[in-house]
């Protein structure tokens, strides 16, 4: 792995030398856009509106169109400019327990490395909040843009997860819900006697991404020249009397 970041945490005045990594990878499917005739690829160029001709990298520059037809050239020195504080230091403004944290703004989990000559304060921050049961809240700056989120125990390491400000996440209030419809009694115990029997411990890392490898599959045959078979979607059975659903669904549990 690359380390995407160095810096340090800071809480109070101690400080922990850290480098970053992405805890996750993405599995996607990327398809190149070709032209149908010839199967060319399908090139994207940048194009100077003014003068109509093709622009090569080294002559673009990063604007911000602050009025109609006016921009602000801003370059990498400017962006280094903003806060020198919060581009090298994750900053743990306040501690909380997780549980209070909304799942609706977490974004994206990194690991944080501790460098050399961090080691003792990095592990007393690790076993400072995993017996406390609490997270760091914090904010940094990652790839030009700040960020907030929580440094936490995990394992034998800390980990930062990403989160989204509050003016980030859209509210619910206007979607259509059913929270004036009349729930039977009995339909609850039976509904939450069957979430009981269903529950039990989930192996995240057993799951894997089944479309990406039907589609891996269906990639493979074409390009052997194979037939492909197309399987008959499942019906997804209409509910007609839901005590009913609910009773057989708790002897299949």
């Amino acid at each position: 792995m690359q380390a995407i970041w160095k810096g340090h945490i800071s809480f109070g005045l101690v400080s922990v030398p850290v480098s970053v990594y992405s805890a996750t990878v993405e599995q996607r499917i990327s398809f190149n856009l070709l032209h149908a005739k010839d199967n060319s690829p399908i090139k994207y160029r940048k194009f100077c509106e003014e003068e109509d001709v093709e622009v090569p990298p080294d002559e673009i520059v990063r604007g911000y169109q602050f009025e109609r037809n006016r921009y602000v050239i801003v370059t990498d020195k400017d962006l280094e400019k903003v806060d020198v504080k919060l581009t090298k230091t994750i900053d743990i403004v306040n501690f909380v327990k997780l549980d209070e944290l909304d799942p609706m703004w977490l974004d994206r989990p990194y690991y944080l490395e501790v460098q050399k000559g961090g080691e003792k304060p990095y592990e007393l921050l690790r076993r400072a909040l995993d017996e406390t049961g609490l997270v760091g809240v914090c904010k940094t700056v990652l790839r030009n843009r700040e960020h907030l989120g929580f440094v936490a125990p995990h394992h034998n390491v800390l980990m930062l997860e990403l989160m989204r400000f509050g003016s980030e996440v859209r509210s619910a209030e206007k979607l259509n819900d059913a929270s004036d419809v009349k729930v039977e009694k009995k339909q609850l115990e039976l509904a939450k006697e069957l979430i009981h029997k269903m529950a039990e411990k989930f192996h995240f890392e057993e799951c894997v991404d089944e479309y990406t490898t039907k589609m891996m599959e269906i990639i493979r045959k074409k390009a052997e020249g194979r037939k492909i078979t197309v399987p008959r979607a499942a019906k997804v059975p209409e509910v007609k009397n839901l005590m009913e659903a609910l009773r057989k669904s708790l002897k299949a549990a």
